[in-house]
């Protein structure tokens, strides 16, 4: 099925880890998250979440409200717990590029299968036109949420895992973003170099600080750069060794 957008052609360079990622699987995604996802207008954000894949895992899509965005989270929960591949999507049309973060947990080819799905599921519900194969968008009632019902996030369950981030987008309004939560006064906003911020947990933050140190640490030993393109073997190592160094910390 291919559900292209009818968009510019653009162009990425997807990280080594991401091999086989194609523009069609992209597209797929945005059509699918632009289609069938649901816009948030106090926030100006845009979800689809997809609990029982009957995968194993869950498939959550998330991005700006913004017509112009195509910015994306790909991920496999929430609060991604190995962090994010994140790569830039240059549109011809555009001078600025919009970036992708795809969850480090999630391959391609479990994104291709979560398409499937998605699409299998669409069809059942009559959103899928047989004639091309197209998605149907959903209607405007079934689309649009004025108001966010608070607590939308739970604090208990969004870090459950301790140093876990939020990401907010750039554009968006990270105090927005904390109304949403059960307990915000247990939250603090952190900027990131990407544009955008994370929201972390107030009693993390020593922790955090430790960690991103040994991470440098790590990298410095290594010989390598924060930016430096990385194997899964070497992600995996530095993040097995990271945990090692912070337990013997404590």
């Amino acid at each position: 099925m291919s559900g292209l957008i009818e968009r510019p052609e653009f162009s990425f360079t997807p990280p080594e880890a991401l091999e086989g990622l194609t523009p069609q699987t992209l597209l797929d995604l945005e059509d699918i998250l632009y289609k069938w996802g649901q816009v948030y207008v106090d926030t100006q954000e845009r979800r689809f979440d997809l609990q029982d894949t009957g995968l194993g895992f869950p498939l959550y899509l998330s991005g700006s409200a913004m017509p112009d965005s195509r910015s994306m989270f790909i991920t496999k929960s929430s609060v991604p717990d190995h962090g994010l591949h994140i790569f830039d999507v240059e549109s011809n049309d555009k001078e600025e590029s919009d970036q992708i973060f795809w969850d480090k947990d999630l391959t391609v080819e479990e994104a291709k299968r979560s398409i499937q799905v998605i699409d299998a599921k669409g069809l059942q519900r009559g959103l899928v036109d047989l004639s091309t194969g197209e998605r149907i968008p959903l209607s405007a009632e079934e689309a649009y949420i004025w108001k966010s019902e608070p607590p939308y996030y739970r604090v208990s369950e969004v870090f459950s895992n301790r140093g876990s981030a939020f990401m907010v987008f750039p554009g968006q309004d990270p105090n927005e973003i904390l109304t949403h939560f059960d307990h915000p006064e247990e939250l603090v906003i952190q900027e990131v170099p990407d544009g955008g911020a994370v929201i972390v947990k107030r009693s993390d933050i020593v922790y955090l600080k430790k960690r991103e140190e040994i991470v440098l640490e790590i990298l410095k030993d290594r010989d390598l750069d924060l930016d430096d393109p990385k194997s899964v073997d070497e992600i995996l190592a530095i993040r097995d060794e990271v945990n090692r160094r912070l337990q013997e910390s404590e």
